[in-house]
């Protein structure tokens, strides 16, 4: 165990999950490497958890019932200290809630919690949000990891994203000056189930998958082992790297990026899901080799 966090192990895998943003901050089954180790040249973090809301805001605001507050890229849990509430072996759960800090960006009663258990070869993690306020609120969710890409320099051409189920709807993309959707939509990059990731791609940025029938991606050269990377409970999801970097993120989200020439309104944002007072929405990601 490293300062700040915690390390998991059973069923052939091993993980270590940092207190700050309760963030996947190394994985490795069987004894290989999945998640990429931070580079601040490229990137400084791992495995980001996005809540309330995914992907920018305009002018860095939202707006909930008319009235404006301050929301960072991705919101603010991937800032939080959370609290160890269960630890096991195999086993860690962290949680976190509301304060007046939260309350000054999302003006309501909430708890966080993220599971991940280390079991039969795969991380299985477990995101609850719970509403503990007395009316419905507006939020968006996600999941962030990125993974190596590539193991061998040599081989990164050769990389494949196997889609579970055909995907021909378009996608959004966002712009690079201000991180808000286009209104218009783009040709899918997926040729059936197959998306082959060029660093070109990403010039502009990430893929938003807005339809999406998928709630499966398999990541590697066809014909080897590769990373399995399920969200049953996603509707959404983004594919992101920066040009030459060396992961790939495979993003299971709950909501998009605000549309460019919207008010910010979060209730009316892509993808936003309305949680009852006392209701608890769950977001699973199993990550495996296959």
């Amino acid at each position: 165990m490293t300062e700040n966090s915690i390390e998991i192990s059973g069923g052939g895998v091993a993980a270590r999950i940092a207190a700050k943003g309760a963030e996947l901050a190394a994985l490795a089954i069987n004894g290989r490497d999945l998640v990429w180790h931070p580079d601040t040249r490229w990137w400084a973090s791992t495995a980001p958890i996005l809540f309330p809301v995914v992907g920018k805001s305009p002018d860095g605001k939202v707006r909930i019932d008319g009235r404006s507050y301050p929301m960072n890229p991705h919101g603010f849990a991937r800032d939080r200290v959370f609290a160890v509430i269960a630890q096991s072996a195999d086993r860690v759960v962290f949680k976190t809630t509301d304060d007046d800090a939260t309350r000054a960006s999302f003006p309501f009663a909430f708890a966080l919690r993220l599971e991940f258990a280390a079991r039969d070869g795969k991380l299985f993690t477990t995101a609850s949000i719970e509403n503990r306020d007395d009316k419905p609120f507006p939020f968006a969710f996600g999941y962030h990891p990125a993974f190596i890409w590539p193991l061998d320099p040599t081989t990164r051409g050769q990389y494949v994203c196997v889609f579970e189920k055909e995907e021909t709807a378009s996608v959004r993309r966002a712009s690079q000056i201000t991180g808000l959707l286009h209104q218009q939509r783009f040709d899918t990059p997926v040729a059936g189930r197959r998306l082959k990731p060029q660093d070109d791609m990403f010039v502009e940025g990430a893929f938003h998958f807005e339809t999406l029938n998928s709630r499966r991606v398999w990541f590697g050269i066809e014909g080897q082992t590769g990373i399995d990377v399920a969200f049953p409970d996603s509707p959404q999801l983004g594919i992101w790297t920066k040009p030459g970097a060396p992961y790939l993120c495979i993003e299971p989200w709950q909501g998009l990026a605000e549309q460019d020439g919207a008010d910010g309104e979060l209730t009316n944002r892509p993808g936003t899901r309305i949680l009852a007072p006392r209701e608890i929405a769950t977001y699973r990601l199993d990550i495996g080799l296959a």
